[in-house]
């Protein structure tokens, strides 16, 4: 009996210092990992391709902008028929190869510009309802807004304002120059041209 005793008593000394080993690895594997996480983290934090990620999006917007600016003012500078349609057809590609959605809605945007400057209406609603589609915001309502104007279409201009209105930040006191009260004002305009 004293035999069997004593197994039992150095398998439980045992397992003690087994279960205590067990724990202090488990606590030496938790602290290493996180460790290790923080140190990968440090590491992804601190090193160039992650800093300059931000700076290359900044970089290839601010490009983009100098781009449609450069083609803007081609257009302007001989805005021929021909220079026109070349310079939209440029910002076309700009657009479809853009990088980013930021990208695209520059060239997009000096290309709805640019056809209402031109009076061609019908290509500035095409446009401006594919940025819409993609990006809805008030100054895209906005363009849709001014190419239903600039085409004679009254009630659809001034639906376009009100969700252009609906899309700003609204304010109570009319008196304010905010873009809600702009659009609405310009949404009253519309209506007064409907027959």
């Amino acid at each position: 009996m004293g035999d069997s005793n004593a197994k039992k008593n150095i398998i439980k000394s045992f397992a003690k210092k087994l279960k205590s080993v067990k724990k202090k690895w488990l606590v030496i594997a938790a602290i290493s990992t996180v460790v290790v996480g923080a140190g990968v983290w440090w590491l992804i934090a601190n090193t160039s391709i992650w800093q300059n990620f931000g700076a290359t999006k900044d970089s290839r917007l601010t490009t983009a902008k100098k781009k449609a600016t450069d083609l803007d003012n081609k257009a302007g500078a001989s805005p021929s028929k021909e220079v026109l349609s070349d310079t939209q057809d440029e910002l076309a590609d700009l657009a479809k190869s853009a990088s980013s959605k930021e990208e695209k809605q520059v060239y997009l945007l000096k290309s709805i510009q640019l056809y209402i400057n031109d009076k061609d209406f019908d290509s500035a609603l095409t446009v401006s309802e594919e940025l819409d589609d993609t990006n809805p915001s008030a100054m895209t309502a906005a363009n849709i807004a001014m190419a239903y104007m600039g085409l004679g279409d009254y009630r659809n201009a001034a639906d376009y304002y009100q969700l252009a209105a609906d899309r700003s930040e609204k304010t109570t006191d009319p008196t304010v120059r905010s873009p809600y009260n702009d659009y609405m004002i310009l949404k009253r305009q519309a209506e007064a041209l409907i027959k």
